[in-house]
């Protein structure tokens, strides 16, 4: 939302209620992959919603990219400033999740297990 304030964006008007709605989405999906409450939602469902989780942040880069995007073609040469900021948030929001927070393993003395993730984001 920054990116889009920085720019003085209008348009397109529906990227903030989007953004605000994938934000919710991602709260409320953390929350629910949390202790309190994992242990009694079931192994599929908390593999699913891992999985939407990971989509939902692939989405909110896409998101910002678009609206850099949008904003150098507004700004024009003064636009290309934020490229730095850019590439490092953008690599910074592909760190993968704890693996604890979808699937704990027992044999581990924390609980965790230090296997790769099997999300398909990360499987490339």
């Amino acid at each position: 939302m920054i990116w889009w304030v920085w720019f003085r964006l209008q348009r397109p008007v529906w990227i903030p209620r989007v953004l605000a709605a994938v934000t919710l989405l991602l709260i409320v999906g953390f929350f629910v992959l949390r202790p309190p409450i994992a242990p009694h939602i079931p192994y599929p469902l908390r593999v699913g919603i891992g999985h939407a989780l990971d989509f939902s942040g692939l989405f909110l880069e896409v998101l910002m990219l678009l609206v850099a995007v949008l904003g150098i073609r507004k700004q024009g040469l003064e636009g290309w400033i934020v490229l730095p900021a850019l590439l490092l948030v953008g690599i910074a929001g592909f760190r993968p999740s704890s693996p604890c927070s979808v699937s704990p393993t027992a044999g581990s003395p924390s609980g965790c297990s230090s296997a790769p993730l099997s999300s398909p984001i990360y499987s490339w």
